[in-house]
Order: structure tokens, then C-alpha cells, then sequence
């Protein structure tokens, strides 16, 4: 099985176990919030209620983007890759189609278009979920991911990761990315260590960014 194979069965195993949020990397997973959609004149859902205080806050009144897009494929897909993505694409419309408000097979449906090569519109759909429940990491963190490794543009990459800490300081895969985005892109190594020690004061004693900190001062 290839590697986008065995993503595509990762989605589709998410989908199966309840539609947990999935950030497009090896390293972090979220759990998704729900609300209760109304719909406008058009039949675009909006945000209506939801968790009320805390992280996974729905923001009311953001028109939902149209979750019917087509994959923008770029050329290097294959044919068989795009009928597997085309597969799990319309499995995630059809949970969009039950319940628009929940976020996990709205991230997911940002994810598929991503491996498809359509950033423009995994940016939308992750945007889209950023914008409607606050106090999520997920979302910043996929951004921060595409716009940093697929898009090469570093400054909406480190204002997306400077959210997903800023969304959950326990989140300790934001301060690693961003970390990896100053050290080894920018070759920036004060930003990088200065991130790591925000990171630390926030997870005391992280094993992870314990290593990632000696790693820096070799």
C-alpha cells in the first residue's frame, strides 16, 4: 500500500469511528465539536448554536463554502489516486450533507483536496473551520503546514502556527512546526529557540520539545 493509499484509509477509518478532525500530518489529531444548523435563502448552512464558551466556540452567522467542489487535480496525480480521492471526497460531502456543522469532514474534505494538490480549496474549507469554531488548533495547524511546505509562503505559515498555540499553548506539535519552519527554512535560530522555550514554559518537562531543544544547541 502507498503512502496516500494508507491516508486514504486513515480518513475513511475516522469517518467510520465518528468523524474525528484529522490534521493532515504524522503528528497531531483533534476531536471534532457539533452544533445545530439552520439553513439561508440558497441553502448554505450557518452557524447557530454550538458549545457556547471554551474551545470549539461556534461563531454564529458564517456562511458554511460550497462543499460540492470537484478536485482541482494537479498533473502529477494519477488516475487511480484520483478515483480514490474522488471516493473519499463524496463520503466526506455526504457527512457535510447529514450535519454541516460538524468540523471533522470539513477538515477532512480540506485534507482530500490538499492531496489532490487543490491548496486553494483545502485552504478554504480549513479556513472556513477556523473561522466558525474558535479556539481550535487543528485548522491553524493544517494551514500553517500547507502554507509553509506546499505553498512556500512563511509568513501566513507562522501566523497560522502563532494561532494553533495561541488556540491551545498544550498543543505542543504548533511550537514543533514552527520550530522546524525556523530552524531548518528560515535557518533563523533565534526565533527557533525562543519558540521552543515559549513552548516549554507552556509543557514543562516535554519530551519532544526537550529533544527538538538539544537537537538546536548540538
Amino acid at each position: 500500500m502507498t503512502a496516500i493509499q494508507k491516508l486514504i484509509a486513515t480518513i475513511a477509518a475516522l469517518a467510520l469511528v465518528g468523524g474525528g478532525a484529522y490534521y493532515f500530518s504524522t503528528r497531531a489529531q483533534a476531536p471534532t465539536t457539533t452544533g445545530t444548523a439552520t439553513t439561508t435563502p440558497n441553502g448554505a448552512a450557518t452557524s447557530t448554536t454550538g458549545n457556547s464558551t471554551g474551545s470549539g466556540a461556534v461563531n454564529s452567522g458564517v456562511v458554511t463554502p460550497d462543499a460540492s467542489k470537484p478536485i482541482e487535480f494537479s498533473a502529477d496525480i494519477s488516475a487511480d489516486i484520483r478515483v480514490q480521492l474522488n471516493t473519499a471526497l463524496k463520503k466526506e460531502q455526504a457527512e457535510i450533507a447529514k450535519n454541516p456543522l460538524s468540523p471533522g469532514p470539513w477538515i477532512r474534505l480540506g485534507t482530500i483536496h490538499k492531496m489532490g494538490g487543490d491548496y486553494a480549496n483545502a485552504a478554504l474549507y480549513w479556513e472556513y473551520v477556523a473561522s466558525v469554531y474558535r479556539g481550535k488548533s487543528v485548522p491553524y495547524l493544517s494551514l500553517g503546514d500547507l502554507y509553509q511546505n506546499f505553498l512556500h509562503d512563511t509568513t501566513k505559515a507562522e501566523t497560522n502556527y502563532k494561532l494553533a498555540i495561541q488556540n491551545d499553548p498544550q498543543n505542543v506539535n504548533a511550537y514543533a512546526d514552527l520550530y522546524t519552519m525556523y530552524h531548518f527554512t528560515l535557518k533563523d535560530d533565534t526565533k527557533a529557540a525562543a519558540i521552543l522555550a515559549d513552548g516549554l514554559k507552556s509543557n514543562p518537562g516535554n519530551t519532544y520539545l526537550l529533544g527538538l531543544q538539544s537537537e538546536l544547541n548540538k
